[in-house]
């Protein structure tokens, strides 16, 4: 089992480190430089959040009908809505870093395995 997530987790951060990229030279043939630069560095960015952030958010408080409906009456609830936005945006980046680090220990480990 713990094969099959790791396949599962290159096979997704493949996709979404690469995808993009390669998504914009096949649809995007005249891209400019700047845009290869640019990337891998808004990628490192990205990735780097995602591994030394973690959002912190009650999910006990956002909102009315569990979040579906704003309180008017308190900002705290939008201070955790808007800490689970981020948990949900970095959360596919936290998917790559876990790939990594499991790769890295199963390649590394001095038990062997």
């Amino acid at each position: 089992m713990h094969a099959v997530k790791l396949t599962l987790g290159w096979l997704f951060s493949l996709t979404l480190v690469l995808g993009p990229w390669l998504a914009g030279l096949i649809w995007w043939p005249g891209m400019p430089g700047w845009v290869h630069v640019a990337y891998p560095i808004a990628m490192f960015t990205y990735l780097a959040a995602a591994a030394t952030t973690t959002p912190d958010y009650d999910e006990t408080n956002l909102g009315w009908a569990g979040g579906m409906i704003d309180n008017p009456f308190s900002f705290e609830d939008d201070h955790n809505r808007m800490g689970l936005a981020y948990a949900i945006f970095l959360l596919p980046g936290k998917v790559v870093c876990w790939t990594l680090v499991v790769t890295w220990a199963l390649v590394f480990s001095k038990g062997g395995g």
